[in-house]
């Protein structure tokens, strides 16, 4: 029963499919801004500061230590 009700999903809520499918749609203009646009050599470098202030506060990556 479970499976047939997957595919009943639209009929049964297609208010919130028409939502769901619309924020799916909306991040393709954001896709193309973010991973396809060359961007300019201060916007890669703000992004690169931006990344490592974040690896350094959630302590994703250790710091590299110098050699003693």
């Amino acid at each position: 029963m479970a499976a047939s009700t997957r595919h009943l999903s639209f009929w049964a809520a297609p208010f919130e499919c028409l939502v769901g499918s619309a924020i799916i749609l909306t991040g393709i203009p954001f896709y193309l801004l973010g991973y396809k646009w060359k961007k300019p050599h201060i916007v890669r470098k703000i992004l690169e500061i931006f990344t490592m202030f974040c690896q350094k506060i959630f302590m994703s990556v250790p710091e590299d230590r110098e050699a003693p």
